[in-house]
């Protein structure tokens, strides 16, 4: 495993360039000879055309239309391989960078190439052995075409997938057995033109008196040949420029990737790292060549990561793990390591190319909502309340404890009735069809605050078991902050509450009962000298009905003069002090009459 790396500051070749390009590239430098000879032969066969006779000239015709078909097929042919190349490099391009445009390139050299095969085939519709190459050569094009689509659709596995296809050379067989058939038709037009050559030359004998004619004739055909291998040229040129470029945008790519990326030999031995990298980990490129990676992983991880890092790479297994680093100043980073073997022709692994990337932020967020979601929980837990958070279709979204052991230990409706996910308002509608009015009570004004219509919504309602009679208070508010809506019912125990306040009414009932048959006046005054309440005996006194004197201040009533009278005495029991007197007092309802008053202070909560 101790190995020497010398440092490398651009990614490996291999990532940004496919050896069937550089096999194009080669075919297209040995192609423009293959035509040059064409042509040359034509033009010696041109110069004998000239001087034979009238009788030589109609054989000439023939051959020269069996070469310029034999030439034209050479060309349609070299197109093929060109727009074969086009797409390809299409291919790659889109692999690298997922665009739509290389989809396009792609489309338009694959109908290139059927049009390049549509007049091969009308070409050689009359030569079945021509015919039978032509559509070999195509059923070879289209297996190709049909691995290229393939490879164009395994992008959407994502960048692992996208690099496992570049590093892959898996058109290699296809195209050398395109290249061998073209090749073999070749062969058979250089056969073929070496037959017409010796023909001519059997003519050349009886040509000689055509050779100043001929030579003109040459001249074009040369002229024609050049321009054909200027063509032949300019391919290969656009096609090197476009490997150049694709190199680049490769490197491009791998320099401003916002993840880290990686590569390994088949020993797993780091050898090359993307500038991302050495911004997560603080190491440089050369710092992180075979082992040194690993000074960047925490301490606490490193043991536990490299064992993994060599166990996969041992296995050829595909890699996806997360581990801390610790960087040069202190801080902790969380990565997520994803990556994968290259594998060569034969099924090898090669070396592996992965991803390193920063989720130090989404942890911490995850964190922070768990601990979010910890504290709702806590804090609806600690509430006395039976309390459940609806959603805005009425579903149950979560509740607290007291809930839950309220629903268990009451089995009706079943605790699993009320749980999480349970629709509340069909528990409702199911309880008011059983002839619940609370529950149709409770549906609507639940249904009112879902909908906006109140902004909360209270009642009281009997909830009596089987040993007790229990009454609960149920409070429904919406739930702030959400935009899909929402409420929480809040249902809060107030038996004793309500026991109490029952036990006040029955007294108050009572004390009602006994001063309403009293032959004594009774009143009840507030602090500010008004009448809150007055039996019907002091009410006849002043001849008036009870309710007609709640309400109205003391000395309106009963006059200016006899309110000073008894003012006196007023002022002693406000100060807290139970006074008794006798005084006269003229009354409206019985005139003037001798009074024995007794005064004693109320208090309320405040102690007012």
């Amino acid at each position: 495993m101790g190995k020497f790396f010398a440092t490398r500051s651009e990614p490996p070749r291999a990532l940004g360039r496919d050896r069937t390009i550089e096999n194009d590239a080669l075919g297209d430098r040995r192609s423009p000879k293959i035509i040059r000879v064409a042509w040359l032969t034509l033009g010696i066969a041109s110069v004998a055309l000239a001087l034979i006779s009238a009788l030589v000239l109609r054989s000439e015709r023939e051959s020269t239309a069996i070469l310029h078909h034999l030439n034209v097929i050479a060309l349609n042919l070299q197109d093929v391989l060109s727009d074969l190349a086009d797409a390809r490099g299409a291919e790659r391009e889109y692999l690298l960078t997922g665009r739509a445009s290389s989809l396009e390139n792609f489309e338009r050299s694959r109908k290139a190439l059927g049009l390049e095969f549509d007049r091969l085939a009308a070409l050689v519709k009359n030569n079945p052995a021509e015919r039978q190459e032509v559509e070999r050569v195509r059923r070879l094009v289209q297996q190709d075409l049909d691995e290229l689509q393939k490879s164009i659709a395994s992008r959407t596995g994502g960048p692992q997938a996208a690099f496992a296809e570049i590093l892959t050379d898996r058109a290699r067989k296809l195209t050398e057995a395109i290249r061998q058939s073209i090749t073999g038709i070749e062969e058979k037009h250089e056969s073929t033109f070496a037959r017409l050559s010796r023909e001519r030359r059997v003519r050349l004998t009886s040509a000689l008196a055509s050779v100043s004619g001929a030579l003109l004739l040459a001249a074009s055909y040369l002229l024609i040949g050049q321009i054909i291998i200027a063509r032949s040229t300019s391919r290969r040129q656009r096609t090197e420029e476009a490997l150049r470029a694709s190199e680049k945008r490769f490197e491009t790519l791998c320099e401003q990737a916002p993840v880290g990326i990686y590569s390994t030999d088949a020993h797993g031995l780091c050898d090359y790292t993307n500038p991302r990298w050495s911004q997560m980990s603080g190491l440089s490129a050369g710092e992180s060549q075979g082992h040194g990676w690993t000074k960047a992983l925490h301490p606490d991880d490193r043991e536990t990561v490299f064992e993994r890092w060599k166990t996969n790479a041992l296995q050829g297994g595909s890699i996806d793990f997360e581990y801390r680093l610790l960087t040069p100043r202190g801080e902790i980073r969380w990565i997520r390591d994803l990556g994968g073997p290259i594998y060569s022709d034969r099924g090898e692994v090669t070396g592996y190319v992965g991803t390193t990337e920063d989720i130090t932020e989404p942890r911490r967020a995850h964190r922070a909502l768990e601990d979010r979601e910890a504290l709702n929980r806590a804090v609806l837990n600690s509430l006395p309340a039976n309390i459940a958070v609806l959603k805005g279709d009425g579903t149950i979204q979560a509740i607290n404890e007291e809930w839950r052991r309220f629903a268990e230990a009451n089995g009706d409706p079943p605790a699993r009735v009320v749980n999480t996910g349970v629709d509340y308002l069909e528990v409702c509608k199911r309880a008011s069809f059983r002839g619940s009015s609370d529950a149709e009570k409770a549906l609507t004004g639940i249904q009112d605050v879902l909908t906006g219509k109140l902004q909360s919504f209270g009642m009281q309602y009997p909830c009596h078991s089987a040993t007790e009679e229990r009454w609960f208070h149920m409070l429904v508010t919406p739930l702030a902050g959400v935009t899909t809506g929402g409420a929480v019912v809040a249902h809060s125990d107030i038996t004793e509450r309500k026991r109490a306040h029952d036990a006040v009414q029955e007294a108050l009932d009572q004390l009602q009962l006994i001063t309403d048959n009293m032959s004594a006046g009774v009143t009840r005054c507030s602090r500010d000298l008004r009448y809150l309440w007055v039996n019907p005996e002091y009410a006849a006194w002043l001849g008036l009905a009870p309710h007609e004197i709640a309400g109205l201040p003391i000395r309106d009533v009963i006059g200016e003069e006899s309110f000073e009278g008894i003012r006196p005495h007023i002022e002693k029991v406000l100060s807290g002090a139970r006074e008794e007197y006798e005084s006269q007092v003229t009354f409206l309802g019985i005139g003037t009459r001798w009074i024995h008053g007794v005064y004693a202070p109320t208090r309320e909560d405040d102690n007012n």
